[in-house]
Order: C-alpha cells, then structure tokens, then sequence
C-alpha cells in the first residue's frame, strides 16, 4: 500500500521526520498542496478523510462521483454527506478505529464494491453530441444539479 497525503500545514515537518524514523518513504508520501489532485484520486483505491472537522467537503464528493470507497471519522458534519456502510465507512477518530476501517474495506472486497458503487446517483448517461463526451447528471447535496462530462 502507498499513501499520499495532500495538503499543507502546521505538523508536515514532524511527519516528515516521522516518515523518516520509520523507513516509510516508499509507502507514506506527502505530496503538500497540487493544484489537481484528481489525477491521484481517479488513480486511488480507497479514498480516506481522516477529519476531526469538516464543514461541506468538496473531497468526500469527488470521490463519491468518483467511485471511490471511502473511510471517514465521525466528525459532526459527516452524515450530511456520508451514510454509514451505504456511501462510505465512518470510523471514530481514534488511529486505531481509522486503521480497523482501512483494514476492513481493504480486506472485505463486497463492501468496498458496494460502497464503491453507491457513491454517486446518476440520473443518466448520454453522449454529448458535439464532444463524444460521456455525461453524467446527478443531484448532489442540497439538490444542486451536477453535470460531468468525461471520456470513455
């Protein structure tokens, strides 16, 4: 397994001299802030936010449009998002309940499916007639109408 964590902030050079400590830097990789991380998402098997506050996550949404199964902590947002084991797996915020819910979706390949596979609801697929283009409609939170377009 190889970890990429995004973002910046105030413990990045503690981790790294964790990361360091523990001979991780083959599997623990801190990627900072990239203006695109979707690329790493799109790549990703799993996706894991492990917040202990989160107002609306823009995250938590690419992944489910994504298809991504996700491990989540209870933060007091979350189920405005998440449903837990039908869109996404919450955890507590303790390492050790984060690190029994990335063991078991990784281990326990129907629930990754499924959650993989309720992440988003489209309201239908069709060709865009001057692009080619696969596109996707869907309600997202608050009843927004979300259109993306992508290739084959």
């Amino acid at each position: 397994v190889v970890w990429h964590v995004f973002g910046d902030g105030s413990k990045r050079d503690m981790l790294t001299g964790l990361i360091d400590e523990l001979q991780l830097r083959d599997s623990f990789i801190l990627e900072g802030s990239v203006p695109n991380p979707l690329p790493y998402l799109k790549a990703a098997e799993i996706f894991v936010q492990p917040s202990r506050q989160e107002g609306k996550s823009i995250a938590l949404d690419e992944a489910k449009i994504l298809g991504k199964a996700i491990v989540v902590t209870n933060y007091a947002s979350v189920s405005d998002q998440i449903t837990d084991r039908e869109t996404g797996l919450i955890t507590g915020m303790e390492p050790e309940q984060i690190a029994g819910g990335i063991l078991e979706l990784l281990s326990d390949s129907e629930l990754r499916r499924r959650l993989e596979a309720n992440g988003i609801r489209p309201g239908d697929y069709r060709r865009d007639p001057c692009t080619g283009l696969r596109l996707l409609r869907f309600r997202g939170p608050d009843n927004v109408r979300v259109e993306i377009m992508e290739a084959d």
